[in-house]
């Protein structure tokens, strides 16, 4: 299956570009394309954004699937789905 994926703001930056697609398996799950983000873009990330012991984003970064948060790692992705990014900002 295919999800794309979107980094908005400096994660695309990190990332090197907006948006991907990645190629998963058919049975996978939101943790499944966070190991795969870990794996292509990772290293380009810096440890305040990325946790590459946990293979996961801190809490500094939102995952949204058709405008929800998602937060649970076991939560089954569809072909075709569209994840988007976005780095956490607060401030006066």
């Amino acid at each position: 299956m295919k999800i794309g994926i979107a980094f908005c703001g400096p994660l695309a930056r990190y990332a090197g570009l907006e948006k991907s697609e990645i190629e998963l398996s058919g049975t996978a799950r939101f943790e499944d394309l966070l190991s795969e983000i870990g794996r292509r873009f990772g290293q380009n990330m810096p440890p305040i954004i990325w946790d590459t012991d946990r293979a996961n984003f801190t809490h500094h970064v939102c995952a949204l699937k058709e405008s929800r948060i998602l937060s649970d790692l076991k939560e089954p992705l569809s072909n075709g789905e569209k994840i988007k990014f976005f780095l956490i900002m607060v401030g006066g």
